[in-house]
């Protein structure tokens, strides 16, 4: 189930992705998705105002705990919670896609998968956003409750999660090709990161282009750092996959809204 609206501005249209059935939203009122803790979401209000005239633009957005309120008892135990939150316009967008993993088979939807929970314990939450403006994109992911200290691999690929961790395909490249040295954080996305003492880690990715609509749709934790082609590693190699999220890139899957 989805949430949107329009802005009376004439801005882009929100969705929220409500995992359940048509009551799940019930206590959804006007909101919008701003940062909590470590740039999760959080409920909050906008109002905003165009030249010329007052107008009040609501986002529909369905936070953390309305996520939990729809699905089935325990189901968050088990990283049954995700969500997205997409706006804008053609030139200029942004979109937010959370959730919190769990093996394949005890995720709802399968969005959030843990292929190896010693590394991303279930509970672990993920949070990645994108930003394009001008013909350039930003990438930005957050983590939490992985394992302290773990350095991981993190790339976009080209294909959304499934119960095979090879289901997501290889790593997006802005200009493909099967040369060893296209694999690279200019023409790939790469966001690996330390988790800290707490099991928590940021990364950002800004890249002088934008995603090709539908060829670029989640993004993977691996199990070692990313391979710059030193020490008998291929370029980009970082080992095993250790959990994905699927993430729409470059078009709005929610809305159906390309670019």
């Amino acid at each position: 189930m989805c949430a949107e609206v329009l802005f009376p501005g004439g801005g882009g249209k929100v969705v929220a992705a409500v995992p359940g059935g048509e009551g799940a939203a019930a206590g959804v009122r006007h909101a919008r998705v701003r940062e909590g803790r470590a740039g999760f979401p959080a409920i909050g209000h906008s109002r905003e105002r165009s030249a010329g005239m007052k107008a009040v633009a609501t986002t529909a957005a369905v936070l953390v705990a309305v996520l939990a309120a729809a699905v089935p008892p325990g189901a968050a135990q088990e990283g049954a919670q995700s969500g997205a939150v997409q706006a804008g316009s053609a030139h200029d967008s942004w979109q937010r896609q959370w959730g919190v993993f769990a093996p394949p088979g005890l995720s709802a939807g399968g969005r959030a998968l843990t292929y190896d929970t010693d590394l991303v314990p279930s509970g672990a939450r993920v949070l990645v956003t994108e930003r394009v403006r001008e013909g350039r994109t930003v990438v930005g992911l957050t983590v939490r409750g992985v394992r302290p200290g773990h350095t991981f691999g993190t790339h976009v690929h080209t294909r959304p999660c499934g119960p095979d961790p090879a289901q997501a395909g290889p790593h997006y490249q802005h200009r493909e090709s099967g040369h060893p040295r296209a694999a690279n954080p200019w023409n790939e996305v790469w966001l690996d990161f330390t988790a800290d003492a707490s099991g928590d880690g940021r990364a950002v990715a800004k890249q002088d282009w934008t995603f090709r609509a539908g060829q670029a749709r989640s993004v993977v934790l691996h199990e070692l750092p990313t391979s710059a082609g030193h020490h008998g590693r291929e370029p980009g190699d970082a080992g095993p996959r250790a959990a994905c999220l699927t993430v729409p890139f470059g078009a709005s899957e929610a809305t159906g809204d390309g670019r």
